[in-house]
């Protein structure tokens, strides 16, 4: 079989595009704000739109009309980035594999037929629906239909489908992206597979339901039967956004006025360790600076918590690549800056491959070692004195898991250069405690027991740092 080979990526306004058509809005596809907080941690290209875009190239190839096709994700797409199609094809048989640089995404397998299926159904865009926001125990035995919708100008992304007419596979495709991805999970949804056969048999609905619904960690199956279209779609109920406690729990255990002369800039503030630890040292009585990039609704959350309380906090936007414009509004604004706590943090990723995956561990890099470094340079420059500096490393680094190699390689390189940095930079102190996991989005699978155990290693830690009698307060 001889190897067809293209290069693609998605961007944001193809990923905006593909909602329209398809009425698929979930906000992984198209709101970077929410993402951030989800499974990938960014925006990530729909299932079905990065099938269709692969269907699309094969259809280059061959004058057959789809019959089948099986689908395994592997791995999310994200937005923006390059991406391999590879397509064989051996007499009524193709197979497509989509790669990045680091990973295989999507193995597909495409039975081919002489036969046209036609396609009578709405000619239109799908109407927006409701994005249901199902709990898990509600989808069991789950079922419903959907209204399959083909809009008129489909050929900007699926020239070569539309013009060999196979328009029932464009519009069940984009009819089960908005099943999934708005209907059944609907909001908490991932797709990761299908298996499904065309025919003539066409109803202007397709029917759907739940027949596998195990446990949260497991496959969810539904079947899917109409528009010509018959078979299986595979999804999985993905992680809700983790909610740290509130201001009033923290307030009633922790109110003191022990840091009541701090000023504390906390870098990566808006959700995780840097939200809770804000909300913990504002109650202790330090004003808090929080620094968000992607998350200014959750920021400004935060801020109205702690302001409610009559606490201090103050929110800016930051790219910690790029710290000059905050550092010097803060410096025009007189603050004086006693502590930093340095929370900024790409998505962490497990890598299964047995060499170091360079990519992903040149992005730890850089944000770990090389724009930590920029932003005390900056701020040694602006003349920022006596701070300290809380800079949480991993446990990781003593269990040396092995899927998560480029993380732990990069919190290394990271410790050694913090010796360094206080040196040359004349910091007072850099605090670098290796924590255990913690309840945050990163770590969403955690025990009721391990969440205890770890929240009181991490407060043992802040408080000795802060230099508080931890034992008043660790409950």
């Amino acid at each position: 079989m001889t190897d067809n080979i293209s290069y693609t990526s998605f961007s944001t306004s193809d990923l905006k595009w593909f909602s329209k058509k398809s009425g698929d809005y979930n906000p992984i596809h198209i709101n970077k704000e929410e993402a951030r907080r989800l499974v990938s941690g960014e925006i990530i290209v729909p299932g079905m739109f990065l099938l269709l875009r692969a269907l699309n190239f094969a259809s280059e190839f061959t004058k057959n009309k789809i019959s089948s096709i099986i689908v395994s994700f592997h791995n999310a797409a994200l937005v923006d980035t390059k991406l391999k199609i590879i397509f064989r094809k051996k007499n009524l048989n193709g197979l497509l594999n989509i790669n990045s640089i680091n990973e295989n995404i999507a193995s597909i397998k495409v039975t081919y037929t002489d036969e046209v299926f036609k396609n009578s159904i709405h000619k239109r865009n799908s109407p927006v629906i409701k994005l249901k926001k199902n709990s898990f125990e509600e989808l069991e035995g789950k079922f419903g239909s959907s209204i399959v919708y083909l809009s008129k100008d489909l050929k900007r992304e699926f020239r070569k489908l539309v013009n060999s007419k196979q328009l029932n596979v464009i519009s069940s495709l984009m009819t089960f992206s908005r099943i999934v991805g708005m209907e059944v999970p609907g909001l908490n949804s991932l797709f990761v597979g299908l298996n499904v056969k065309f025919s003539d048999n066409f109803k202007k609905k397709i029917y759907w339901k739940v027949v596998r619904h195990t446990n949260i960690r497991s496959l969810i199956i539904l079947n899917v039967l109409g528009n010509g279209v018959e078979g299986q779609l595979k999804t999985i109920y993905r992680n809700t956004p983790i909610l740290q406690p509130d201001i009033e729990s923290i307030y009633k255990i922790h109110r003191s006025s022990e840091l009541i002369n701090k000023t504390a800039l906390i870098i990566g503030g808006s959700r995780g360790l840097g939200e809770y630890s804000a909300k913990i040292i504002a109650s202790k009585g330090a004003h808090v600076l929080i620094t968000y990039y992607n998350g200014k609704k959750d920021a400004n959350n935060i801020k109205n918590e702690i302001i409610k309380k009559g606490l201090k906090c103050d929110i800016y936007e930051m790219n910690v690549l790029k710290p000059d414009k905050i550092l010097n509004k803060l410096k025009r604004k007189g603050f004086l800056i006693t502590d930093l706590y340095y929370f900024a943090s790409p998505k962490i990723k497990s890598s299964r491959k047995s060499n170091l995956n360079m990519l992903l561990f040149n992005q730890y890099n850089l944000v770990y070692v090389e724009a930590f470094e920029e932003l005390i340079k900056k701020m040694y420059k602006l003349n920022f004195k006596s701070f300290r500096v809380f800079y949480p490393s991993t446990i990781y680094i003593d269990e040396n898991p092995l899927i998560f190699k480029e993380y732990i390689k990069a919190k290394i390189k990271a410790e050694r250069k913090m010796k360094s940095i206080k040196t040359e930079y004349r910091i007072n102190d850099i605090f670098i405690p290796r924590l255990p996991k913690l309840f945050t989005d990163q770590n969403p699978y955690l025990s009721f027991q391990e969440i205890e155990k770890n929240r009181k290693i991490f407060l043992e830690y802040l408080f000795a740092y802060n230099q508080i009698e931890k034992k008043k307060y660790v409950k």
